[in-house]
């Protein structure tokens, strides 16, 4: 694979794509990605089971299936948001001015 290629297939950036995507669903979209893939990424580093981690969460096991199959849409921020924490992920939301927000 060539470097722009590469390029092309960082995470998030289909998001910023102003012909599939305007800015408030593309921002939406790669915030949600991110939290989606910490509770992914934070599962396989503890071996969970799917039934483990829903436990762990608080959710049923098919809101696992959905989460590890990257089903972005049955998940708003503010329920990735609840995981996040459920799982002891700390998220820290930064903004343009330089102040930040822990979740």
């Amino acid at each position: 694979m060539n470097a722009s290629s590469e390029e092309q297939l960082t995470p998030g950036s289909i998001f910023d794509d102003r012909d599939l995507f305007g800015p408030e669903e593309g921002t939406n979209l790669k915030v949600r990605a991110r939290l989606l893939d910490w509770l992914i990424d934070c599962g396989e580093k503890e071996g969970f089971t799917q039934e483990e981690a829903a436990t762990q969460l608080g959710i049923g096991q098919p809101r696992i299936s959905n989460l590890l199959k990257g089903k972005i849409s049955k998940f708003t921020i503010d329920v990735l948001l609840n995981m996040c924490a459920a799982a002891g992920i700390e998220v820290e939301i930064s903004f343009p001015d330089g102040t930040r927000a822990a979740a």
